[in-house]
C-alpha cells in the first residue's frame, strides 16, 4: 500500500507543501498586486458574476443544486457557453443527458434573441419553421468555433475524471486555449470507489473530497450539479438551504460556492384554483410576473457576499440572461 501511495502521490500535477505564514502572506500579497486577473473566469452573466467577485474562480470547487426543473442544466449550460465564447476553454463532462441533447439546447440558446426565439422541443421534433433556419445555421457556425468540448461518456470515477481533464487541458493547450472550467452534470453519476460501497455518506464525501482536489491540482474553476431531496417539496416556502444538499454534510464543507436554482413559476403552474376566483386571479397575476425569472440563492461564497441574484430565463429555449 505504501508503495502505490508513493508512486500515486508521484503522480499528481501538483504536491501540497508545509509553507511558512511569513511566506505565505508574502506571496499572497504579491498576488494580490501582480493579479492580471486569470484567476477569474466569467459565467457571461454580470450580476453573477459581481456576487461572485468577478466570476468563477480557478483552483475553486462550485456546486450547483435544485430540485428537478428548477433550471440547474439550463443555468450551467447557458453560462458556460458565455464562458467558452470569452475564449476560456471549457469542458462538459454530461452524465446524465447524451451530447446531442446538450448541442441542440446549446443552439436554442445561441440563436435567443429579442428578435429570434427557437424551443429544444420543437427543434428536436422538427417543428421549426423556415425563418427560424438562418438564426440556427448562424448559432450552429458559432457553436463550432467555440472552445467547449461535451463528454458524453459513461459513468466515470475520481481518478477517471481526473485523467479527463489532464488530458482536455493538453489538448487545448495545442490549441492555443487554456482551460478554465469544467463542468460536471451531475454528482449522482460519478462512480465511487469500492472502499466505501453501499455506504453513501461515505461515497459521497470522498467524491467531493476528489472533486476540490481536481479543481487545484489541474487549475479550473470545476463546477457539478446536484439534485437536492425531497425535504423542499414538504414546506410552504420551498426555497432550498445548504441543509436540503443529499447523502453529506461534506458537500456544504468542501465547495467553495453552493448555489440553489429555484423558480416560483414552476410551483404556481401546477397550483390552481377555482376559476374566476380571487385565489386563481392572484396567482395567474404572480405566473405572469415569475414566469420568466429564475432566482440563484447563493448559500455559500467563500470570496463574497450570499444573497439571491435574480436572472431572465426562457426554460423553452435552454437561455439564461442578465435581467438587464
Amino acid at each position: 500500500v505504501s508503495a502505490l501511495d508513493h508512486v500515486l502521490s508521484l503522480a499528481r500535477t501538483k504536491q501540497a507543501k508545509p509553507v511558512a505564514i511569513g511566506d505565505a502572506i508574502r506571496d499572497a500579497l504579491d498576488s494580490v498586486l501582480n493579479d492580471d486577473g486569470s484567476a477569474i473566469i466569467t459565467s457571461g452573466l454580470r450580476d453573477l458574476d459581481v456576487t461572485l467577485g468577478g466570476g468563477w474562480r480557478r483552483k475553486q470547487y462550485a456546486i450547483i443544486a435544485g430540485r428537478p426543473s428548477m433550471g440547474k442544466t439550463t443555468l450551467a449550460t447557458s453560462a458556460m457557453l458565455r464562458t467558452a465564447k470569452a475564449g476560456v476553454g471549457v469542458y462538459f463532462l454530461s452524465l446524465e443527458m447524451a451530447a446531442r441533447e446538450i448541442s441542440l439546447r446549446a443552439v436554442t440558446d445561441l440563436c435567443y434573441s429579442s428578435k429570434s426565439r427557437v424551443e429544444y422541443n420543437n427543434l428536436s421534433a422538427r417543428k421549426t419553421s423556415q425563418g427560424d433556419w438562418s438564426a440556427i445555421a448562424a448559432a450552429t457556425e458559432d457553436y463550432r468555433r467555440l472552445p467547449l468540448v461535451v463528454d458524453d461518456t459513461g459513468r466515470p470515477t475520481i481518478a477517471e475524471i481526473a485523467s479527463r481533464v489532464r488530458a482536455q487541458a493538453q489538448r487545448f493547450e495545442r490549441e492555443g486555449v487554456k482551460l478554465g472550467l469544467v463542468v460536471i452534470d451531475h454528482l449522482g453519476f460519478i462512480k465511487a470507489s469500492d472502499r466505501y460501497r453501499g455506504n453513501r455518506v461515505h461515497e459521497v464525501t470522498e467524491i467531493s473530497a476528489g472533486l476540490g482536489q481536481i479543481a487545484k491540482e489541474h487549475d479550473v474553476a470545476l463546477i457539478v450539479l446536484s439534485q437536492l431531496n425531497r425535504g423542499t417539496e414538504g414546506r410552504e416556502n420551498k426555497r432550498p438551504s445548504l441543509s436540503d444538499l443529499r447523502d453529506s454534510g461534506s458537500l456544504e464543507q468542501d465547495a467553495d460556492v453552493v448555489l440553489f436554482c429555484y423558480r416560483e413559476a414552476y410551483y404556481l403552474e401546477r397550483t390552481k384554483h377555482d376559476p374566476g376566483s380571487q385565489a386563481e386571479l392572484k396567482r395567474q397575476t404572480e405566473l405572469e410576473a415569475t414566469r420568466n425569472t429564475l432566482e440563484v440563492i447563493v448559500a455559500k461564497n467563500r470570496m463574497g457576499p450570499t444573497g439571491i441574484v435574480n436572472l431572465f430565463c426562457d426554460m423553452g429555449c435552454n437561455a439564461v440572461r442578465g435581467l438587464a
